[in-house]
């Protein structure tokens, strides 16, 4: 599970690997890239050295929003979400044995603040039910 910067550091080390190396890798508030999980982008080979990757997002997210944007004039896979999520359900699909299992979390009713996922029992309950086998879909709203 990563957390902001934090997201970068796990996907950076998932990229350096040849196998899967994880089960399932919980992204919050990610300050990389919005394309950078898309296929032929820097950290797509990354989603598939783990059976899952989990992407939380909240347009609602301040730090991403001005500081992350300002700074790398693009939108953060944390604040918005992938950039095209066509390209998600076609080279990410959950299901599909040659592609990576990303799923996509909007939580835009539910998180307010850069740290917020934290204190947000929805997230832990979407969580559990992940792990349990129980969720949906590969784009929910929490």
């Amino acid at each position: 599970m990563g957390h902001s910067m934090g997201v970068r550091v796990v996907l950076k080390a998932l990229k350096s690997q040849s196998t899967k190396i994880a089960r399932n890798v919980f992204t919050m508030a990610a300050a990389v890239d919005n394309d950078s999980i898309e296929v032929g982008e820097d950290f797509y080979d990354a989603t598939g050295n783990s059976d899952s990757v989990i992407v939380f997002h909240s347009k609602n997210d301040r730090v991403l929003k001005y500081a992350y944007s300002g700074a790398e004039f693009d939108y953060a896979l944390g604040l918005l979400g992938p950039e095209d999520p066509n390209d998600i359900i076609t080279h990410s699909s959950p299901g599909n044995p040659a592609t990576p299992s990303v799923y996509v979390v909007n939580c835009k009713k539910r998180i307010h603040a850069h740290g917020a996922y934290k204190r947000t029992d929805q997230v832990y309950t979407y969580i559990a039910a992940f792990l349990a086998g129980s969720a949906t879909g590969q784009f929910e709203t929490l």
